[in-house]
């Protein structure tokens, strides 16, 4: 590396990147160690951000046990996937990180994350239409609002780790 000074733009993209990159890194290390951030926020419990989602439509007192219904209703299905997900990414980082690398069982762990994540899916989707089945038309439209705020932070945020990268690609 030279001894040029950095642009401040450039620092401020790797500035962004290094807390970006923390954080996600902290959060996995807790998730791995079994620690869950369970707060008020719903991190941590099956379909955590999906309840999340429904804090700003101020449900009624009826809608919110409709919605209690229809997650008690799938919890028995939801808790197996999610532990089945959570040792499926385990497994698929401790091939990525053995030594030698074994590509088959790189690509074996993969599949079997790949196959837990559209079963997940598959229950989310599901769900959500049960859901927003209780919804008003203005609850839904809110509802779209809000997954469309949650694609543009992870477009920003996608955006960080580009200049990030190409920040040190070309030091």
């Amino acid at each position: 590396m030279n001894n040029q000074a950095l642009p401040p733009w450039r620092k401020a993209a790797i500035g962004a990147m290094a807390l970006i990159l923390t954080t996600g890194l902290l959060t996995s290390v807790d998730a791995a160690r079994g620690r869950h951030h369970d707060g008020d926020r719903g991190r941590g419990r099956p379909f955590g951000e999906f309840l999340r989602g429904m804090a700003g439509l101020d449900l009624s007192r009826e809608q919110k046990e409709a919605i209690r219904d229809i997650i008690k209703d799938k919890r028995s299905s939801i808790r197996p996937l999610m532990e089945r997900m959570r040792e499926a990414r385990m497994a698929m980082q401790d091939a990525i990180t053995a030594d030698p690398v074994d590509e088959a069982l790189i690509r074996q762990k993969a599949q079997a994350m790949a196959d837990a994540g559209v079963d997940l899916a598959v229950l989310r989707a599901q769900i959500g239409a049960k859901v927003r089945g209780v919804l008003t038309e203005e609850q839904r439209e809110r509802v779209k609002e809000l997954r469309e705020r949650r694609k543009e932070r992870g477009r920003a945020r996608a955006a960080a780790a580009r200049a990030y990268f190409e920040a040190m690609s070309e030091e």
